[in-house]
């Protein structure tokens, strides 16, 4: 039986979630847990290669390719890194995760969403996130915020970016149970207390 836990972050481009991951990582390891950092894709050795595929190739694959590689590079990154985390009892902090991939090829691309969640679960062999962040943010502040070279998927255009922010807010109220959503209008650090406060609630720090 596992004896970790699970987290992920999710977000559109741009919505700080990489930073209040790494906030919510080094909070957790004051407290004294083993925290495992990753992310998708390319969060496991084999993985590196196919994030250069996915987001830094010159080559755009068609959507289902695209989302068959996603899943790949899930299955891997879960036998490889995140179930021999928890298995041990670390916590795992994920930068991105399956709403990803209902979110950005299934809103963005046009998919059917119930084909992704199968696929998405088979690679993952059932295990969802114990509690995800979702940091919702309007599409033009997050373009606002992006900044240096952009990678395939930020090169979207804006009604792109719209489609999968809608689905995130759609995935968020359909798992109120499991998806936390944050305000991520505001600053960093206010954003940082929004997660704390529940992760504290959670753990019952």
């Amino acid at each position: 039986m596992e004896k970790g836990l699970f987290i992920s972050f999710e977000g559109i481009d741009g919505s700080g979630k990489s930073t209040a991951a790494e906030k919510l990582c080094a909070y957790l390891r004051e407290k004294g847990r083993e925290v495992v950092f990753t992310f998708e894709p390319g969060g496991c050795e084999w993985g590196k290669t196919m994030r250069d595929i996915l987001l830094h190739g010159s080559y755009a694959p068609a959507p289902r390719t695209e989302a068959l590689l996603f899943a790949a590079d899930r299955a891997e990154h879960m036998a490889a890194c995140v179930f021999p985390a928890l298995e041990r009892g670390a916590v795992v902090v994920c930068d991105r995760f399956a709403d990803s991939t209902i979110a950005y090829q299934g809103g963005g691309r046009g998919m059917d969403m119930e084909s992704l969640a199968m696929l998405s679960d088979f690679a993952a062999a059932g295990r969802m996130p114990d509690i995800t962040f979702y940091l919702s943010l309007p599409v033009d502040m997050a373009a606002a915020r992006r900044q240096g070279q952009e990678d395939r998927m930020e090169q979207e255009k804006k009604d792109f970016f719209q489609r999968v922010a809608d689905s995130y807010e759609h995935l968020a109220q359909q798992n109120p149970e499991r998806i936390v959503k944050i305000d991520a209008t505001c600053d960093a650090d206010a954003v940082w207390q929004q997660i704390k406060d529940k992760i504290d609630a959670f753990l019952q720090y």
